[in-house]
C-alpha cells in the first residue's frame, strides 16, 4: 500500500469516526465545529489531527452536553457562548481547499443547512423545528426496577388442584407457582394467567409478548391440567428473559400477592392502565428508542404478513408429521408384534419334532421381533413427545404474538398517515388565507414592531416550504412524534422476531439434546440385540461351515 492509500484509507477512518460519534447521534455539527477551532489553529482540517487525538476530543466535547427531552436535542451541560454557533463570515478561520477538510462533502452539507436554518431562526424568531434525531429518550427499565430486573428469575408452576365453583359459579383450577430465588409463593387461576398476558401486551405493545395458555385446552382431566402446567412454566420463562417484561408492577403483583382478595382488587385498579400514547411513554432497557427505521426493518415489514403465515404453517405441518409418525410407528410395532407370535409359533413346532436348530433359530427371531417393535414403538413416542402438540403448539402460537406487533405498528402507521395528511391540508389552507397571526406560536410572536412584521411576512408568504417550517409548532411536533412512534415499532417488528428466535434456538437446543440422549439409548438397546444375535449365530455358521468341509473330505476319502 503506498503513501497515498495510507493517507485515504486513515482519512476516511476518522471520518467514519466523526460521523458515528456526532452526526449519528445528533449532535450540532457547527458546535463541534467551533469546539475543534478552540483546541487548536486550523481545528477544522482533518490532517491536524491523529486519530486518539480526535477521540479525545470528540469524548471532550460529549462530555459537555446532555440531552433536553422536552427539546427534544442536545443542549450545553453550563449554559456559554458556544451554544448555537456556527462557522460562517464572521468567523476567523481560514479555510484552504488544498487541504482535506474534517468534514466529507456530506457533512459540509448540514453545516450549511443548519447555518442557514439558525440564521433564518435569528431573523424570524420562529419556534425550533423537530430534529431528524437517531434516538428518543423513553423510560427506561432502570429509572425505576422490580424486584424482578436485572436477576436470573426461575418460575415454577404445578400441582394444580381443581375447584368446585359452588351453586352459582364454575368450577375452576388454581395452580401453584414459586418465584425462585426470591420466595414468592402463590396460587393462580387459568384467567388470572390469561389476564397477566393482556396486561403484557397493552402496557408493553413494543414486545413480542410470548403466549398463554389457550382456552381450547383441556382443564378438568388430570392430562388436561399438566398440559396447562407446562404452558404456563413455558410462558413465565420467557417472560423472565424480557428486562422490560419484568418491569411490569403487575407482573410483580401476580408473583407476590398471596392475598386473594388484594389480588383481585389489583386486577380491577389495573383495568384503568393504559398503553403508551406517544414515543417518549414505551419503555426500553436503556432509555433509547431507535426512530430512525433500517432498510432491512422496512422491508421484514413489508413481508411481515407472509412470514407470520409461513411461521405457523411450517409448525402445523411439523406437529402434523410428528402425529402422523407417531401413528404409523405405532402400526409398524404391531405388525413387528405379530412377526413375534409367527416366530414363536415357528419355535414351538421345531421343539416338536426335536430340530434343535430351528427351534432356537426362530426363538431367537421371536426376541428380535419384539425387541425392534419395542424400539421402534420408543422412536414413535419420542417424535411425538419432542416434535408433537404437546411442545410444539407453543412455537405454532407465537405466530399470533409475532401477528400482534405487526398489527399495532400498522395501526400506528394508519394514525400517522391520517394526521399527517390533515396537517398538511391544514396549512395549506393557513397558507392560502396569508393570516400569519393564525399559525399558533408562530413568527409573529416576538415581534411587535409592524415593519419587522412586514418584511417577516413578505419572506415567509413567499416560500411555501419555509412557512411549512413555522407553521403551527405544536401540531407538527406532535406529527413527528408519532412519526418517530411508527419508525420504532418499524424497527421493533424485525427486532423482537430476531430476539425471539434467538431465545428460542437456545431453548431448542436444549430440547433437542434431550431428543438425541434417549434416542442413542433406544438405539443402543436395539443395536445390543442384534450385536448378539450376530455374535451367537456367526459362530454356529462356522461350526456349520468346518462341519461341512469335514463330510466332503470323508465322502473324498472314501471314493477314492
Amino acid at each position: 500500500m503506498d503513501e497515498a492509500e495510507v493517507y485515504a484509507r486513515d482519512r476516511q477512518i476518522k471520518q467514519d469516526f466523526l460521523k458515528d460519534q456526532i452526526v449519528d447521534k445528533g449532535y450540532n455539527t457547527g458546535d463541534f465545529a467551533q469546539f475543534l477551532l478552540e483546541q487548536r489553529e486550523n481545528g477544522t482540517e482533518i490532517d491536524v489531527w491523529q486519530f486518539t487525538e480526535l477521540s479525545v476530543a470528540v469524548s471532550d466535547f460529549q462530555s459537555r452536553y446532555h440531552w433536553n427531552q422536552h427539546e427534544g436535542y442536545w443542549v450545553p451541560k453550563v449554559a456559554d457562548n458556544h451554544h448555537d454557533l456556527y462557522l460562517g463570515e464572521g468567523s476567523t478561520a481560514v479555510h484552504d481547499d488544498s487541504k482535506a477538510s474534517l468534514f466529507p462533502s456530506y457533512l459540509e452539507d448540514d453545516q450549511k443547512l443548519a447555518k442557514e436554518l439558525q440564521k433564518q431562526q435569528q431573523e424570524f424568531k420562529g419556534p425550533r423545528q423537530p430534529s431528524n434525531r437517531p434516538q428518543a429518550p423513553v423510560r427506561a427499565v432502570q429509572e425505576k426496577p422490580t424486584p424482578l430486573n436485572f436477576k436470573r428469575i426461575v418460575c415454577e408452576v404445578g400441582e394444580g388442584q381443581a375447584k368446585e365453583g359452588g351453586l352459582f359459579g364454575a368450577s375452576f383450577v388454581t395452580y401453584r407457582v414459586v418465584t425462585k430465588p426470591l420466595g414468592y409463593d402463590v396460587r393462580r387461576k387459568d384467567s388470572d394467567f390469561a389476564y397477566l398476558r393482556k396486561m403484557l401486551v397493552r402496557t408493553y405493545p413494543h414486545l413480542v409478548v410470548p403466549p398463554c395458555a389457550s382456552a381450547g385446552l383441556a382443564k378438568a382431566s388430570p392430562k388436561g391440567i399438566e398440559k396447562r402446567e407446562r404452558y404456563y412454566n413455558r410462558f413465565l420463562q420467557a417472560v423472565m428473559r424480557s428486562e422490560e417484561l419484568k418491569h411490569s408492577q403487575f407482573l410483580l403483583d401476580f408473583l407476590f400477592e398471596q392475598d386473594l382478595k388484594n389480588f383481585a382488587k389489583i386486577m380491577k385498579d389495573s383495568e384503568k392502565t393504559v398503553g403508551p400514547r406517544q414515543i417518549n411513554e414505551y419503555v426500553v432497557t436503556n432509555g433509547l428508542a431507535k426512530v430512525q427505521y433500517t432498510t432491512a426493518s422496512t422491508q421484514f415489514c413489508i413481508k411481515m404478513p407472509d412470514y407470520v403465515d409461513s411461521y405457523k404453517i411450517l409448525y402445523q405441518e411439523l406437529m402434523d408429521c410428528a402425529a402422523e409418525v407417531h401413528d404409523r410407528s405405532n402400526e409398524l410395532a404391531a405388525s413387528l408384534l405379530r412377526l413375534h407370535k409367527n416366530f414363536e409359533q415357528l419355535s414351538e413346532l421345531n421343539r416338536m419334532i426335536k430340530c434343535q436348530s430351528q427351534h432356537e433359530l426362530f426363538a431367537w427371531l421371536s426376541k428380535l421381533a419384539t425387541g425392534t417393535g419395542n424400539f421402534v414403538f420408543q422412536t414413535g413416542e419420542l417424535v411425538r413427545d419432542f416434535l408433537g402438540e404437546d411442545y410444539m403448539r407453543v412455537h405454532w402460537e407465537e405466530s399470533e404474538s409475532f401477528r400482534e406487533l405487526y398489527n399495532m405498528r400498522n395501526a400506528i402507521d394508519g394514525q400517522f398517515v391520517k394526521s399527517e395528511k390533515a396537517l398538511i391540508d391544514r396549512k395549506e389552507k393557513l397558507l392560502k388565507a396569508g393570516d400569519l397571526t393564525k399559525w399558533g406560536s408562530g413568527p409573529f410572536s416576538c415581534f411587535k414592531d409592524e415593519k419587522q412584521m412586514a418584511e417577516l411576512r413578505e419572506k415567509i408568504l413567499t416560500d411555501k416550504s419555509l412557512a411549512f417550517t413555522y407553521m403551527l409548532p405544536k401540531e407538527s411536533q406532535e406529527c413527528e412524534w408519532k412519526k418517530e412512534e411508527l419508525h420504532f415499532l418499524t424497527n421493533q417488528c424485525l427486532t423482537e422476531v430476531q430476539r425471539v428466535s434467538a431465545d428460542n434456538g437456545r431453548i431448542l437446543r436444549t430440547h433437542f439434546k434431550d431428543l438425541s440422549q434417549s434416542m442413542c439409548s433406544i438405539i443402543n438397546t436395539n443395536h445390543v440385540m442384534w450385536a448378539d444375535f450376530l455374535s451367537h449365530f456367526s459362530e454356529l455358521c462356522a461350526k456349520d461351515l468346518e462341519l461341512n468341509q469335514s463330510q466332503e473330505q470323508a465322502e473324498l476319502v472314501t471314493q477314492q
